[in-house]
């Protein structure tokens, strides 16, 4: 009886990855896709998007309308930005036997940036990795491993138990440098895991400029003020310099979105931090 179970999902699965499909092409947003052919609404298996100047930018698999198997992104240099692999739509680091598409993961794809199903994030002028480590229901679980544009490590963070590992306060670092927890483990300063680098490189890929501000030719330097709470939490975002038409959200929305900030610990215990970033907003 197990055996006859076991034929049935096995078949049922197979089923499900075999719905057929037709290519869609959509210009105005540079994306080439495959969709149900029962529904044309539905994405299902290969996906790609392409920049304004014809290179790759996203590559990955759909399945049922949610995003499957391993995912590439790409900066507009055409170098590899980050990959990692989701399941169901949210980002996890866990292998399944299948990809989206039904067939089994090959060797390949392991030696592809992804070994024990890692994220790895890159810099877009280096070959160099700024972050790596695993997600679980789409948020960072376990010890993730974060570097500068050298290659050397910087913070070691565990995200399961929200305690910094190892850090260096010498950010550019050109060797590998010692641990400074080893001299106070239970005392450090805030700081930014992956430090100003790995910020700057999450504002050179996310960034967008207000439409209502480039139509009006707006443009200044603003300051992004907030609170880390003891939780690790960011709250209470204020804006300095605000010129308006967008930017203040725009500055809130990429800070929120970016590297992990860690509140300062005293004793053994986090404390609320105030910190402030500095972000142009400027018209080429």
């Amino acid at each position: 009886m197990k055996k006859i179970c076991a034929i049935l999902l096995l078949v049922t699965f197979s089923k499900a990855f075999s719905q057929e499909t037709v290519e869609k092409k959509n210009r105005k947003t540079n994306e080439v896709y495959s969709v149900l052919k029962s529904n044309k609404s539905i994405k299902h298996g290969p996906y790609k998007k392409f920049t304004f100047r014809k290179k790759l930018g996203i590559s990955g698999q759909f399945s049922n309308d949610k995003k499957n198997g391993v995912w590439k992104f790409y900066y507009w240099n055409g170098k590899l930005s980050k990959i990692g692999k989701f399941k169901n739509g949210v980002k996890d680091s866990i292998w399944t036997r299948y990809a989206s598409d039904g067939e089994t993961i090959g060797h390949s794809e392991f030696l592809n940036g992804m070994e024990n199903g890692d994220w790895k994030f890159y810099f877009s002028d280096t070959k160099n990795p700024r972050s790596i480590g695993k997600y679980e229901n789409g948020k960072k679980a376990g010890v993730w491993q974060y570097y500068n544009k050298h290659g050397v490590l910087i913070h070691k963070f565990d995200h399961t138990s929200q305690n910094l590992v190892y850090y260096t306060s010498n950010e550019d670092a050109i060797e590998e440098q010692p641990n400074e927890l080893e001299n106070d483990p239970k005392n450090h300063e805030p700081m930014i895991l992956g430090g100003n680098q790995g910020l700057n490189e999450h504002l050179k890929l996310e960034f967008k400029y207000p439409q209502e501000a480039q139509w009006n030719g707006i443009s200044g330097k603003v300051y992004v003020f907030f609170t880390v709470d003891e939780n690790i939490k960011m709250k209470d975002f204020f804006v300095q310099d605000n010129p308006g038409y967008g930017i203040g959200e725009e500055a809130v929305r990429i800070i929120k979105t970016g590297p992990t900030w860690i509140p300062r610990k005293v004793n053994g215990v986090y404390e609320n931090s105030k910190c402030r970033f500095p972000i142009t907003f400027k018209l080429q």
